[in-house]
C-alpha cells in the first residue's frame, strides 16, 4: 500500500511539474509573439555596480525571460564609462579591486574592456544590454568629466545652466554634432547584439510645454545617428 502510494505522488509530482514547464514556456512564447520587450533598468550613474552583480541581473532577467538590461550610464551625478570624446580615459583613471576611478573626479565609471564582457555575458543569456546617454539635460556629471580634462573652454561653448535643471546642452549645430560623436563612441562598445537599442535620454530639457523645434530637430538627428549605426533609437 505504502508502496502504490509512493509511487501515485511521485506521479503526480511529475505531472504537476511537467504541467508548470509547459506553462512556463507558453508564457514565453507569447511574450514573444506579443512582440513585447521587458526588461530592467541599472542606474549606474547614481550607483556603481560591480560587474558580477550585473552579470547576476542579466541572469535573472533572462532566468524571467526579459529581453533587456539598460545602463543609465550618464546623469548629473556620474558619467560612468571610459569615453575618450569627454576625456575619460584609463589613462587618467587608476583602478582598484577592480574598479576603474577618474583621478580628478574620482568618478567610478567602467572601462570600454568590462564593458566588452558585459555584452558578451549578455549575448550569451540571449539578453540585450542597452546604453543610455542622457542629454540635453541631466549633464553635470559629463560636464564635471570634460572640465577635469581641461575641456572647459568647450564645455563653456556646447552647453549652458538652466536654473532648473543644471548645465544643459544648446540645441544648436555645434552640441549635435559633439553629442553624435560622443553617442557614436559609447554604440561602439554594445554593437554586435540582438534587437540593439540606444536610449537617448531626452528628459527635463525645458520649462516650455509648447512646440520646441530645435529639440525635436536635436533628438531626430540623434536618432538618426544612433539608427545609422544600427541602432533601434
Amino acid at each position: 500500500m505504502k508502496s502504490r502510494h509512493r509511487s501515485l505522488l511521485i506521479t503526480f509530482i511529475v505531472v504537476i511539474t511537467i504541467s508548470l514547464m509547459q506553462i512556463h514556456v507558453y508564457a514565453a512564447s507569447q511574450q514573444r509573439k506579443n512582440g513585447q520587450f521587458n526588461g530592467l533598468t541599472l542606474d549606474v550613474a547614481r550607483r556603481y555596480y560591480q560587474l558580477d552583480t550585473i552579470k547576476s541581473f542579466i541572469s535573472q532577467v533572462a532566468q524571467n525571460h526579459g529581453q533587456f538590461i539598460q545602463l543609465h550610464l550618464s546623469d548629473a551625478q556620474s558619467f560612468a564609462i571610459e569615453n575618450e570624446t569627454v576625456g575619460q580615459t584609463l589613462a587618467n583613471a587608476t583602478q582598484t579591486n577592480g574598479v576603474w576611478r577618474n583621478n580628478t573626479t574620482h568618478q567610478a565609471f567602467y572601462s570600454k574592456t568590462q564593458v566588452a564582457d558585459l555584452v558578451t555575458f549578455a549575448k550569451q543569456k540571449h539578453v540585450t544590454l542597452i546604453p543610455e546617454v542622457d542629454t540635453p539635460a541631466h549633464i553635470n556629471g559629463m560636464v564635471k568629466t570634460m572640465r577635469a580634462n581641461h575641456q572647459t573652454q568647450q564645455v563653456d561653448q556646447l552647453t549652458y545652466n538652466n536654473k532648473s535643471y543644471g548645465r544643459e546642452f544648446h540645441l544648436n549645430t555645434a552640441s549635435t554634432t559633439f553629442v553624435k560623436r560622443l553617442d557614436t563612441e559609447v554604440a561602439q562598445s554594445f554593437i554586435g547584439q540582438q534587437n540593439m537599442r540606444f536610449h537617448l535620454g531626452g528628459d527635463e530639457f525645458t520649462d516650455q510645454t509648447g512646440v520646441n523645434k530645435p529639440y525635436i530637430a536635436y533628438l531626430n538627428a540623434l536618432a538618426k545617428n544612433v539608427r545609422s549605426l544600427g541602432f533601434i533609437p
